[in-house]
């Protein structure tokens, strides 16, 4: 992405999106504690992805 309108459209969108989210998930009643427990599970599913990515298989 040499050009940077084009890396800033997907971070706005991803901002958007998570607002989208989290409001929401507050519209239907979770607490403002559920949406950053959400976040925080969102967080460790994405860190997940990558450390299994970035780690090496071995062969038994």
């Amino acid at each position: 992405m040499a050009d940077g309108g084009q890396a800033a459209a997907p971070a706005k969108t991803i901002k958007l999106l998570a607002r989208t989210i989290a409001r929401d998930l507050r519209a239907q009643g979770y607490s403002e504690r559920d949406v950053i427990q959400f976040a925080s599970a969102l967080l460790a599913e994405a860190t997940d992805m990558v450390r299994a990515r970035s780690m090496p298989t071995t062969i038994a």
